[in-house]
Order: C-alpha cells, then sequence, then structure tokens
C-alpha cells in the first residue's frame, strides 16, 4: 500500500508541478523560468497570483500523498522483526 501512494503521490506531485510551470509560462516568460529554475519559486508564484491555484493545489496534494506512503512505508519497515 505505501508504495502505491508513493507512486500515485509522485505522479500527481509531477502533473501538478509540469502544470504549475505551463501556467507560469502562459503568465510571462519570466515567471516561467522562475517557477522552472529557482527554488520555491512555483511557490512564489502561486501565492501571487493565487486565481491560478488548482495546479499548486493538486502539487500539493500530490506530495502529501507522497509523504503518507513514505511513512507508511518506514512504520511498516520499522515493525518487521530483526532478521
Amino acid at each position: 500500500m505505501a508504495m502505491i501512494l508513493l507512486g500515485i503521490g509522485g505522479l500527481i506531485a509531477f502533473v501538478g508541478a509540469i502544470w504549475l510551470i505551463v501556467v507560469a509560462f502562459k503568465k510571462s516568460i519570466l515567471w516561467g523560468f522562475v517557477a522552472l529554475l529557482v527554488p520555491l519559486g512555483n511557490v512564489v508564484f502561486a501565492i501571487m497570483n493565487w486565481p491560478s491555484q488548482k495546479p499548486f493545489l493538486i502539487l500539493i496534494g500530490g506530495a502529501v500523498l507522497t509523504i503518507i506512503g513514505s511513512v507508511m512505508g518506514a512504520s511498516t519497515i520499522a515493525m518487521m522483526p530483526p532478521s
């Protein structure tokens, strides 16, 4: 189950990130490069252009699923008896 959440969450986050970069490039070339190259630039773009929030929220949702999958996987490994 953890691997499924990791895979689905990663895919959703990837789609949201690409979509957000496309929206940023549609706004302007400068915003596109900021969202693409600057760390947390996509977060700044999403906050300053809140009406185009859907791709950012999809990215966050995918990241949350990925984190949940990671925690589930780590807790499963921690519960295994030593061999």
